[in-house]
């Protein structure tokens, strides 16, 4: 017998990962190939008149623009909510509705739960451990939603648990997020 197939859901989100993955090493191989090339030329030309030095000082301005650039994109942090970790014996009851919707879903349980102040909810890698995951939950949303409107809304959530184990999908999250801190 054969591994069972992987699900679809899985399959497209690996997918789209490695699309931002590709589209993000592309515009870097792109940047990387356009600097050199106008370096090398403006070495070549430079001395040659107003338009070689021209040129080199071009260079000179867009690679520093391309280094600041980059630099930060490396050194940019998302700003992290606040959020608090709830236990199993502190919240039983939307502990049972997330282990429920995992077993429904057939994914792994995240890692564990926490409580923010925004409305909003979604995983985030556990900074406890360098593998897992951990459900953030907005308050609001436990004091406005019935039982079945919570299970709604997290269930697509929830359900991204097994991708965002994933390496391929986890480093195109932290690119977007990136790139979504510096804008």
């Amino acid at each position: 017998m054969g591994e069972p197939a992987e699900p679809l859901a899985m399959a497209e989100a690996r997918a789209r990962a490695r699309a931002v993955l590709w589209v993000r090493n592309g515009a870097l191989l792109g940047a990387l190939t356009a600097v050199g090339l106008l370096l090398y030329g403006a070495g070549r030309t430079f001395g040659e008149g107003a338009a070689g030095t021209l040129l080199a000082a071009l260079a000179g301005a867009i690679t520093v623009v391309l280094a600041w650039v980059v630099l930060d994109l490396a050194l940019v942090r998302r700003i992290g909510v606040p959020s608090i970790s709830l236990a199993p014996a502190q919240a039983p009851e939307l502990h049972e509705i997330v282990r429920g919707l995992a077993t429904e879903l057939d994914v792994p349980l995240p890692d564990g739960i926490r409580l923010c102040p925004e409305c909003d909810s979604w995983l985030e890698p556990d900074a406890r451990r360098s593998r897992g995951t951990v459900l953030v939950v907005g308050a609001p949303f436990l004091w406005w939603l019935r039982v079945g409107e919570l299970r709604a809304l997290l269930a697509p959530v929830v359900a991204g648990t097994a991708a965002s184990a994933d390496p391929a999908v986890a480093a195109a999250r932290r690119w977007v997020r990136r790139l979504d801190a510096v804008g």
